[in-house]
């Protein structure tokens, strides 16, 4: 069974499932935590049986835990492997810029996702001078990237908006709130071409521009 479905089956919709289940694995191990699955339980099994194996293993009711939960859990736990052995596209000057192939034998594409994108990944790293400075993505008009910081471990007291993971377009600078390494992603176009343009706004963005946008390096406009 899923994360989703034991939370849904134990009717507890106060914290996210994803986060819960990193600080039960953080707290007391992965191996209790696999317990919770197959052939234990399943998709079919009720709620007082998933009561049942939760106390059972953890020796705790639920409600014991989610408390404890609340009371000790990280603002953040780092996902493993979220950046290692990626693609790193270094800052030149005031931008970064990313125009590849994509390859499904090379170790940057990935996919394809439940909706059948395939996608390239890569790491940028964030100067201090960057930080919340409004920049601009100049990338293809119908997409977006996403952008999560790299984290090496736990943080407790972080600003959530901090650490979560943000979206970036053509229609509206992004500000990261955040220095050091983030890892980003972006959808492969049909001609199997990635690319990518990241720099100050300078208060203006490609989405400010007419269809036809011209070439203005200065803003991060234009190939």
């Amino acid at each position: 069974m899923t994360n989703e479905n034991l939370m849904e089956i134990v009717g507890s919709g106060s914290h996210n499932n994803g986060h819960f289940s990193r600080w039960l694995i953080d707290r007391f191990g992965s191996e209790k935590f696999s317990q919770l699955f197959e052939p234990r339980l399943d998709q079919h099994s009720t709620k007082e049986e998933v009561l049942d194996a939760v106390e059972d293993i953890y020796g705790l009711s639920l409600e014991e835990l989610e408390a404890e939960y609340a009371a000790t859990a990280a603002t953040t736990y780092p996902l493993p492997a979220l950046c290692d052995g990626l693609l790193e596209v270094p800052r030149n000057g005031d931008r970064w810029e990313l125009n590849v192939t994509a390859d499904c034998d090379a170790p940057h594409t990935f996919g394809p996702s439940a909706d059948g994108t395939m996608f390239v990944a890569f790491t940028i790293d964030v100067p201090v001078e960057l930080e919340d400075v409004p920049l601009a993505a100049w990338i293809p008009s119908d997409m977006t990237a996403a952008v999560a910081p790299c984290l090496d471990e736990a943080l407790y007291g972080a600003e959530f908006e901090t650490v979560h993971s943000t979206v970036m377009d053509n229609n509206g600078p992004t500000t990261l709130r955040r220095t050091g390494r983030h890892r980003v992603e972006l959808p492969v176009v049909d001609s199997g071409d990635v690319y990518m343009r990241l720099c100050p706004a300078n208060d203006k963005f490609p989405g400010s521009y007419p269809a036809d946008k011209s070439v203005d390096p200065e803003n991060c406009v234009g190939d």
